[in-house]
């Protein structure tokens, strides 16, 4: 279940859209609750900064409530003291999007902003799901995981 803040309906679409194509991907049950928020390049910034020190701002920041680490599917049953009472589901994370930087990228890269929201909304659902891109082998992975998703729903570059 995704709850989407400060999104235009296309955006929530685009984003639910993702979320559930990259869940049968991964072969994994929707038992999950994740936070997306669309702020301005002002809140990014000082996320940015307190949460991670840089001082500039972002495209995407990804704050993963559970240790997943690659190991999907994943059940209830081993995060069974993060279940939320009221949902029933296990809080994933939050992920919060900057859609000035969406749209400046989308124009710099040459390709749409649907493409652009939804690599960036699908790069920082795979980091709560445990990948990152500091090494380059989990770099190539990251980027494969992630063209593979999106060709699924047809958004590619260009």
């Amino acid at each position: 279940m995704v709850n989407l803040y400060n999104a235009a309906p296309e955006t929530e679409r685009l984003v639910k859209s993702v979320y559930k194509t990259a869940l049968k991907y991964f072969k994994q049950p929707d038992i999950f609750e994740l936070e997306v928020e669309i702020v301005d390049g002002e809140e990014i910034k000082e996320v940015n900064k307190e949460a991670r020190g840089v001082d500039s701002v972002t495209d995407v920041l990804s704050f993963p409530s559970l240790e997943i680490n690659k190991n999907l599917p994943v059940k209830k049953s081993q995060f069974k003291f993060d279940i939320d009472p009221d949902s029933g589901k296990l809080m994933l994370g939050e992920i919060l999007m900057c859609m000035q930087r969406i749209l400046s990228q989308a124009e710099e890269y040459g390709h749409s902003a649907e493409r652009e929201a939804g690599y960036l909304f699908l790069h920082g659902l795979l980091h709560l799901f445990g990948y990152d891109h500091m090494v380059e082998a989990d770099k190539a992975e990251m980027r494969q995981k992630e063209e593979e998703i999106l060709a699924i729903l047809g958004i590619t570059r260009g």
